[in-house]
C-alpha cells in the first residue's frame, strides 16, 4: 500500500474498539504472529493462521503460546502494510474501525453490510472489509 492510501485509511476513521475473540482481547505487537496468509479472491475469503501470545491476550491465557485460525468472508477490500510503515492508531491488535472512510467509499450497498477490520501482527498490519469474521482457537485446520 502507499503512504498517501495508508493514511487516508487510518487517519479516516473516528475510532477503533478491540474486537473480543475467544482468547479475548489481542495487545502488544509480539501478541499476534502470523505463519499463513490467503487471500481467495474468487469466493471473497481471506485466511490468517499462526499463533498469539498468550500473556498478551486479555485476559492471560494459561498457555504462553497458542494456535489459531482467522478467517474473514464476503471480503470487498484488503490492504498490507509493513508495520513499521504503520502509524499505530489502534486500540489493540485486532480491531473494528469506526466511522471509517474507507468502508464509505465503498458506497452504501457495502457499507452498511461491511465492517473494516485491522488486524496487526509482529511483521504486518491488514485492513479488511468484510461482511463477517470467524476466530477459531487452537485450530490450525479451520
Amino acid at each position: 500500500m502507499n503512504d498517501e492510501k495508508a493514511l487516508f485509511i487510518w487517519q479516516h476513521c473516528s475510532g477503533f474498539d478491540a474486537v473480543e475473540t475467544a482468547f479475548g482481547t489481542f495487545n502488544g505487537r509480539d501478541c499476534i504472529y502470523l505463519d499463513e496468509f490467503h487471500h481467495d479472491e474468487p469466493t471473497g475469503t481471506v485466511t490468517l493462521r499462526g499463533e498469539v501470545n498468550g500473556s498478551l491476550c486479555h485476559p492471560p491465557l494459561t498457555e504462553q503460546w497458542a494456535s489459531y485460525s482467522l478467517q474473514f468472508f464476503g471480503v470487498t477490500a484488503c490492504e498490507h502494510t509493513d508495520i513499521d510503515a504503520w502509524t499505530w492508531r489502534s486500540n489493540s491488535c485486532f480491531d473494528r474501525a469506526t466511522g471509517s472512510a474507507w468502508l464509505a467509499s465503498f458506497g452504501d450497498a457495502i457499507a452498511t453490510t461491511h465492517t473494516h477490520f485491522l488486524v496487526q501482527t509482529y511483521d504486518d498490519v491488514y485492513d479488511i472489509i468484510a461482511e463477517r469474521f470467524e476466530f477459531h482457537p487452537n485450530s490450525r485446520n479451520a
